[in-house]
């Protein structure tokens, strides 16, 4: 009887503070970067080719997460985060090897693709990345 009663005061009150909140505001799901990391990403990025940057820039209109809703900010941070984790190291490796403009955007692209998959990113439509 205790534990009843002690679970539908519990609920009752979970579904008081539910309502409390306000529908403008924005949530973030992700951990912000720092200021130097992010200015070290966007440095980096600056230095690529226009399509790339073109592609990393991209937002909600490109991707969107399995789990909670897609906000623009939310993208951005974890495109900047692939592209320092994976998209860097496969720019040098297509530098190393001499590689062409169009393949080395294919495998930055695919390299950042990886990671913000199985950050739980997907893209809403199949296909190229460009």
């Amino acid at each position: 009887m205790q534990r009843t009663a002690l679970l539908s005061i519990l609920t009752c009150l979970l579904c008081v503070s539910c309502g409390d909140s306000d529908p403008s505001e924005t949530i973030f799901y992700t951990r912000p970067m720092e200021a130097d990391e992010r200015a070290a990403a966007v440095a980096a990025l600056e230095a690529t080719h226009e399509r790339v940057r073109r592609e990393i820039y991209k937002t909600c209109d490109k991707w969107h997460h399995i789990d909670h809703p897609c906000v623009d900010a939310d993208v951005r941070t974890e495109s900047l985060r692939c592209w320092q984790r994976n998209g860097i190291p496969a720019m040098e490796h297509a530098n190393k090897r001499r590689m062409r403009a169009r393949s080395t955007a294919m495998k930055i692209l695919r390299m950042v693709r990886v990671c913000m998959d199985k950050e739980g990113w997907r893209k809403n439509k199949r296909g190229p990345d460009f």
